[in-house]
């Protein structure tokens, strides 16, 4: 299993082979970029199938980190992504303006997922 070294975040470098139960059977191609797009529906599983890696969703801090790193290198254009909160497995949306929870996101909507180590010491 390849991770990642992002400053003090480990990210899972190719989660879609690692995590195939979250991803749907249509997705065979092969893809090496540190996120995977997961369906709403999968939010009761997404937890328990990372920890069973020895990886977790990222903190909200964590997140927006991950989304600013990709978008400077890729052109990112997401912007719903799973993350960890003291509420659980929540949706964190980026608009042009703002940064917000989306605490019951649409089951039928895909949102990113980064799967990450705790933080690295410096």
């Amino acid at each position: 299993m390849k991770t990642y070294n992002l400053g003090k975040i480990e990210v899972l470098r190719n989660p879609r082979n690692e995590l195939k139960r979250l991803v749907p059977s249509s997705y065979h191609e092969e893809n090496n970029s540190g996120f995977i797009k997961v369906y709403g529906y999968y939010k009761d599983n997404i937890s328990e199938a990372l920890d069973n890696l020895g990886f977790r969703l990222p903190s909200v801090q964590e997140c927006i980190y991950l989304y600013s790193f990709f978008k400077e290198v890729n052109a990112f254009e997401y912007r719903r992504f799973w993350v960890d909160t003291d509420k659980g497995v929540q949706v964190l949306l980026f608009d042009e303006f703002r940064i917000g929870i989306w605490s019951n996101p649409p089951d039928s909507l895909k949102y990113i997922l980064f799967a990450v180590k705790d933080s690295i010491p410096s």
